[in-house]
């Protein structure tokens, strides 16, 4: 494939990059780029791969490895790959954290040293994880060990696991613990590793052994950098102490270029174990050089004036931003509506929403209510009010099985299933389409060179969707056909195949979670359609206001964000002044393209520990009000 000149290359799918992307894209070795909210960051991050393939900047045959801290922000990038540089994205892999340590433990566990032998399988226990799981782990220590009972009360709970067990490296042999700390941390292996039949690990444990197992065969780890010359960490400020070690252990002393990308002043995970200063510790190991984005594509010039100065109040340094796009409102581009009870206002903002779509032309996806917390309670609360007004609601907090619906809904089976029913109803994009045989060839195991291989799975797709279509004719939508219909599909991707495909699915059981997801989901919509397009229309959620928490809306946008609940019940936990409040509260508002609403309901909770949230927005010169109904253009 011929190269391109580096001063001659030009960004794909966009027309160009700000100045300081530009600079940061042709760097020569390690840096972060601090993005903020609308920044591009995703975009930034495709592009990079682009050019450094296209200019063979990152030559044949090595490869280029993004991790994302969440699975659904991989795929978003790997999609923005695929589509700007199709020809080489076979040379970029876009995975989380999670994934990438589970998989390298699941293929090289065995040469791990003979005391972190597993003789066969283990279970992922993600209750073990739970702050209250921990804590009782811990008294419970303190009952048992009178030696170091008062240090071990003295133990937090919420960071034992990230801060204490992620930070503590596996060494070949037990050593007798020598303080309340090594002695927690060789019970927690005792009680989860060695004494049960079959080991239950948590994601912590399995960066740990994932580490030991690049610590103790440096063959691997020198397999690892020479296969990736360049590495990128997204959203580098919620990255945990395991992961910045694990990440050091492997690439740390190679001659990998590593790049985070990220902004410190949307850190939402310091409850999971975020680092505190994770940006300039990788700026001193590293030498690394700093950029920062200053231009904001998503957000209207009034939301970015909001933003900045709720920015300021996280870090007084922060960068004056610009943004890129114009406002297409006449109205409010933000307010703080008050309520007197939750059922004024539901009321209320069913109403105003139903009569803002006929006013403003928009669909119910350009609309999301994003809450802190409880957003099962909240769906409750809202869901007859918005029926009633003809609104759908959807809570992409719910779960799914073992899923929460967001998840499944960015879940790669899952997008599969739905592509090829798509296709067999005739109603799938030319994109969707492409995506579709795309997946079919790689779960066939393909070679894209191989244009006889090519034809032969792209006749077999088409001979399956024909198949289907003439199926769905013959069966109206219910749940017992639903469940035959996921069968089918099933069958034909494949889930053996599928499982050695997709790098999430290296382990047996990940995709089982996905294949029961799904059938609870097809089974319960399946009764509630009329036929199989509305069934597929339903089950994407394409026409629904979307439910979701501060932490699940981070990497989304919508025309207008209602941030419902600003008060002190839904924010327990915050007081004035504390920063990761303050980061979650600039998460949400920065969601918004045009327009924002901050809602507060008397019958919910007060407003003292949010006083501050009230205090910048009355600074930014956000009004006070309530939601201005417009009667006559309510629909019938």
């Amino acid at each position: 494939m011929s190269r391109t000149d580096i001063a001659d290359w030009q960004p794909r799918g966009i027309e160009d990059l700000e100045p300081a992307a530009w600079k940061a894209l042709r760097h020569d070795g390690a840096c972060t780029v601090v993005a903020g909210p609308g920044a591009g960051k995703t975009e930034f991050l495709a592009q990079s791969v682009c050019f450094l393939l296209d200019t063979g900047s990152c030559p044949t045959p090595q490869q280029i490895l993004a991790i994302s801290l969440k699975r659904d922000a991989a795929s978003n990038l790997t999609n923005r790959v695929s589509s700007r540089t199709k020809e080489n994205s076979r040379r970029f892999t876009s995975t989380n954290f999670d994934a990438f340590t589970k998989g390298l433990l699941d293929r090289f566990r065995k040469s791990l040293p003979q005391l972190w032998q597993m003789g066969g399988e283990y279970e992922v226990n993600f209750e073990q994880s739970k702050p209250r799981y921990v804590g009782d782990f811990l008294s419970s220590l303190g009952a048992q060990n009178t030696q170091w009972r008062p240090e071990l009360a003295q133990i937090p709970r919420n960071t034992f696991l990230n801060e204490v067990l992620g930070t503590s490296r596996l060494s070949t042999g037990r050593a007798a613990p020598t303080s309340a700390l090594t002695f927690a941390i060789d019970q927690w292996w005792e009680e989860h590793f060695f004494r049960p039949a079959v080991p239950r690990l948590d994601f912590v444990m399995i960066n740990r052994l994932a580490e030991l197992v690049i610590r103790s065969n440096p063959q691997i780890a020198s397999a690892l950098q020479m296969t990736y010359q360049f590495v990128f960490v997204d959203e580098f400020q919620d990255t945990s102490y395991a992961q910045y070690d694990f990440l050091g252990a492997v690439f740390g002393s190679s001659g990998t270029s590593m790049r985070a990308v990220g902004d410190n002043k949307q850190r939402i995970m310091v409850f999971a174990g975020a680092m505190a200063n994770a940006f300039e510790r990788f700026e001193d190991d590293h030498s690394a050089r700093r950029f920062e984005l200053t231009m904001n594509h998503r957000s209207s010039p009034a939301l970015v004036a909001i933003q900045h100065v709720v920015a300021k109040a996280i870090d007084q340094a922060a960068a004056d931003v610009s943004s890129a796009i114009e406002s297409t409102i006449d109205g409010e581009a933000a307010a703080i509506w008050q309520f007197d009870s939750k059922a004024d206002e539901a009321r209320q903002l069913a109403k105003w929403i139903a009569e803002d779509i006929v006013a403003e032309g928009l669909e119910l996806g350009s609309y999301a209510i994003v809450v802190k917390q409880t957003a099962e309670e909240i769906a409750d609360s809202l869901s007859p009010e918005f029926s009633a007004n003809g609104l759908k609601l959807r809570n992409d907090s719910q779960r799914i099985g073992k899923m929460l619906l967001q998840d499944l809904m960015v879940d790669e089976l899952n997008l599969a299933c739905i592509g090829v029913l798509k296709v067999a109803l005739n109603i799938a994009s030319p994109a969707q389409y492409l995506d579709v045989r795309e997946t079919v060839r790689a779960v066939r195991g393909v070679d894209p060179a191989d244009e006889t291989s090519c034809r032969r799975a792209d006749q077999e797709l088409s001979e399956m969707t024909d198949e289907v279509a003439a199926w769905m004719d013959e069966h109206p939508s219910t749940g017992s056909s639903a469940a035959a219909l996921l069968a089918r599909v099933h069958s034909f991707i494949d889930l053996a195949s599928a499982s050695r495909t997709f790098p999430r699915y290296r382990h047996g059981r990940d995709i089982a979670l996905s294949v029961e997801s799904q059938q609870i989901r097809f089974q319960e919509i399946a009764d509630g359609v009329g036929d199989w397009a509305e069934f597929v229309n339903v089950y994407e959620g394409a026409d629904a206001i979307s439910l979701m928490t501060v932490h699940k809306s981070k990497g989304l946008e919508y025309h207008t964000i209602i941030f419902l609940g600003i008060d002190d019940k839904q924010w327990w936990s915050h007081s004035p002044g504390d920063m990761e409040g303050r980061s979650t509260f600039f998460v949400g508002l920065s969601r918004a393209e045009q327009r924002v609403f901050f809602t507060h309901c008397k019958g919910r909770g007060g407003r003292r520990k949010v006083s501050d949230l009230f205090d910048l927005l009355a600074t930014a010169g956000v009004p006070t009000g309530s939601p201005t109904l417009n009667l006559s253009a309510a629909p019938n």
